[in-house]
């Protein structure tokens, strides 16, 4: 089983391929399902999945494709490689953490945290510095502090993580222990 290539797992390529796209179709939808509830959907738990059941190849390839897809529906502009970038690096991690063995939920959770950060950092410092000229200071704290919506503080950022760290610990189990079922 080799930690670059998700055709070292058992079964055929037609499986391990609709596997792959059915994650990604499903990563799309629930960002597309979810996006009124800001920050909170399965794109890092499947990607995450992805990486943990194919390894590096199979977490980049899944991860990039859910962003740039849903992004196609959502509103792709240039923030759309910044997110195929990095939610691609947090399946490549994924692969490289936990392929071929059996995490805690606590260690799903608490890395999910970390991957997540990982991702909104990356993703706001590309887009809002690089793009936008926003100081990185300033953005790295807008990240963190609430933002007002509607009339309620929303904090973004930390939402972001600790919804990816439940879920991933909640799910993640038991999506790679009926999708590995499918794939052999």
């Amino acid at each position: 089983m080799s930690l670059l290539s998700p055709w070292g797992a058992k079964g055929s390529r037609v499986r391990l391929l609709s596997t792959m796209t059915m994650l990604v179709a499903l990563a799309a939808a629930s960002r597309l399902l979810l996006q009124w509830i800001p920050n909170v959907s399965l794109v890092v738990t499947l990607t995450c999945v992805s990486g943990i059941l194919f390894g590096v190849v199979g977490g980049v390839t899944v991860g990039g494709l859910s962003m740039l897809v849903s992004d196609l529906f959502i509103g792709p502009g240039p923030w759309t490689l910044f997110g195929f970038l990095f939610m691609g690096l947090v399946g490549g991690a994924a692969g490289m953490l936990w392929r071929g063995r059996v995490a805690s939920r606590l260690e799903l959770g608490i890395l999910g945290f970390l991957l997540t950060l990982l991702f909104d950092v990356g993703t706001s410092l590309s887009s809002m510095t690089l793009l936008f000229g926003v100081p990185w200071h300033v953005t790295i704290l807008a990240l963190f502090l609430p933002v007002t919506v509607g009339s309620i503080p929303y904090p973004f950022g930390p939402v972001h993580e600790l919804s990816n760290a439940i879920l991933l610990s909640a799910l993640a189990p038991r999506i790679v222990r009926e999708a590995g079922r499918i794939v052999g």
